[in-house]
């Protein structure tokens, strides 16, 4: 599956989930399906604006910058 939203998988996947668990802890967070959260995650549909505050609020504890999460430009730090 390749995911999009790079900076936000990486940080899922840090702390040790593996990358097809993704899809399953964004759905558990916004209350939707696996398949709408894929969906997001490949930027077949986008994010809502709320969606990413709670996803930054509830995963990470507000830790990072939205921007940062939901770039979906390639980032230095995941080479």
């Amino acid at each position: 599956m390749k995911m999009m939203v790079k900076n936000l998988v990486a940080e899922l996947i840090r702390p040790g989930h593996k990358p097809d668990q993704t899809a399953k802890i964004i759905a558990d967070v916004l209350g939707c399906t696996e398949k709408t959260a894929r969906n997001k995650l490949n930027e077949i549909s986008a994010f809502t604006v709320p969606e990413a505050l709670k996803i930054n609020e509830q995963i990470f504890k507000n830790e990072f910058e939205i921007r940062y999460l939901f770039d979906t430009r390639v980032s230095d730090k995941l080479a």
